[in-house]
């Protein structure tokens, strides 16, 4: 697959302030697996921050405030939505640690008033023609512009990195 000309597996993300990919280092991203209140998410917090600055590691603080993938319906599933950005921000406050919001999104915009939510999402994305403030905010930037196929290539590589595409 090719994203800006380039091959997928070499090109370099921005995420949490930091680059990922070919040549860069090792980028810590971790936290429990899903929130159970705010007081366990900072502690949690904590303890990855000294993890990473004893092994000198870039980090992103990472949880799940929603987990719907579990064995039973009746298991806990995480404080929601806006609870957890509440303490997602918290997290932030208190220890200073970017943090990985919901990596399972995928969200394409194209103007300023994107900016907020293209740096909370897992993959963050602007057609062609996207203002110069996005371009340079974004995982991927698509070869087609707004209107003209954008968002069906975003798809069709999200499909297709699944293992999904069938045409």
């Amino acid at each position: 697959m090719v994203a800006e000309g380039r091959d997928v597996a070499k090109v370099l993300i921005r995420m949490g302030g930091y680059e990922v990919g070919d040549g860069q280092p090792l980028l810590l991203i971790a936290g429990p697996c899903v929130i159970e209140s705010e007081a366990q998410a900072i502690s949690h917090a904590r303890k990855v921050q000294a993890l990473a600055q004893r092994h000198r590691l870039p980090v992103i603080f990472k949880a799940s405030f929603d987990k719907a993938n579990r064995t039973s319906g009746k298991s806990f599933r995480g404080v929601g939505l806006k609870a957890g950005l509440a303490i997602f921000e918290r997290v932030k406050g208190e220890t200073g640690l970017p943090c990985l919001t919901d990596e399972r999104v995928a969200y394409m915009g194209d103007d300023v008033n994107d900016l907020a939510v293209l740096g909370r999402v897992g993959l963050a994305a602007c057609p062609a023609d996207a203002c110069p403030e996005v371009c340079t905010s974004v995982h991927l930037i698509t070869k087609a512009p707004g209107g003209r196929g954008a968002v069906r290539e975003l798809c069709e590589l999200i499909l297709r990195a699944k293992g999904l595409w069938k045409y």
